[in-house]
């Protein structure tokens, strides 16, 4: 599949089990906001794989907020695993942590990117910081290189809301650009 000059997320997986995509390409304009690559919020067992993505907004979004699902409840957004993927965006290569619920055993590997705005961006607090927030568990980026990204990583927590937080994040020959900043609190 690919997705040329999407006015909007091209893919957004929500309240699914057992997703599966691979070989997928999106071309949008490097300055067209609000054209995440791909969403899953609330998703479960899924794998993406053989990725190309090159937006201006999030390559990759992994969210917690069941608000459209209609649940007082948020299902978990688990048991992801990303691989093999080639990844370009003006905003966040990957943003994980919109909503107010769980996002759990995430696996990222085999990536390279050579143009971000942050690479990694994890936020416990993005969205309506009256509901709540995400608490994130057991990520892992193994083999992931990120050149020309303005910021290399940005964790960002706030435990008052929270079960815990962010906890057990792994990175494993991991790359970033030297200079880039980093930031965590």
């Amino acid at each position: 599949i690919t997705v040329r000059n999407s006015p909007c997320w091209c893919l957004f997986f929500h309240g699914c089990d057992r997703v599966e995509v691979k070989d997928y390409t999106v071309r949008c304009g490097m300055n067209d906001g609000n054209t995440d690559g791909v969403d899953l919020d609330c998703t479960s067992n899924a794998t993406l794989e053989n990725l190309d993505i090159d937006t201006g907004d999030d390559a990759v979004a992994i969210r917690a907020s069941g608000r459209r699902l209609g649940l007082a409840e948020p299902p978990p957004c688990q048991n992801i695993t990303i691989r093999n993927a080639k990844l370009r965006s003006t905003s966040s290569v990957f943003r994980i942590g919109v909503g107010e619920g769980l996002v759990k055993n995430v696996t990222v590997e085999n990536v390279t990117c050579d143009r971000g705005g942050t690479a990694i961006n994890m936020n416990t607090l993005y969205g309506d910081r009256e509901k709540g927030g995400v608490d994130m568990e057991n990520i892992v980026f193994r083999n992931c290189r990120f050149d020309n990204c303005r910021e290399a990583y940005a964790i960002r927590t706030d435990g008052k809301a929270l079960k815990f937080g962010i906890r057990d994040v792994t990175f494993e020959s991991c790359t970033f650009p030297e200079k880039a900043p980093r930031h965590i609190g």
